[in-house]
């Protein structure tokens, strides 16, 4: 069943205009490389999670080439790409998806990357760091 969803109180019209594109002004000008094939539509993968446990969600993004981005959120609309420095990039497989989870119970969120080429488990050492 397909159907327009209002808030409530608002009409259609009202609520046409909820969203602004602030991309540009928030991560900056971000390069999304999708497959090496410009015939070929594989997407990639996003996800939204605190890896830093500072309070503030933080953006994870993969590449179909070259490294994925980590954006860490200040907590006041500016991110900085730190996939670099903390490990995350992972320039050498050609990626797709990604998942999340606590999978060693630490409290810290690790990332799953379904790659196409090899499946890779980055363990967020974050607990191990702090002690």
């Amino acid at each position: 069943m397909l159907g327009w969803t209002c808030l409530p109180g608002q009409t259609t019209s009202q609520a046409q205009n909820l969203f602004t594109d602030v991309t540009l002004s928030t991560l900056g000008n971000v390069t999304h490389a999708g497959a090496p094939f410009p015939d070929i539509r594989i997407g990639t993968g996003a996800a939204w999670f605190d890896f830093d446990r500072d309070g503030d969600l933080d953006l994870y993004m993969t590449n179909r080439v070259g490294g994925n981005h980590l954006w860490r959120s200040d907590g006041n609309g500016v991110f900085v790409d730190v996939a670099v420095a903390v490990g995350a990039a992972d320039a050498s497989h050609d990626h797709a998806g990604v998942a999340l989870a606590d999978y060693d119970n630490d409290g810290d969120l690790d990332i799953y990357l379904a790659n196409g080429d090899e499946v890779v488990l980055l363990k967020n050492q974050l607990t191990e760091t702090l002690r």
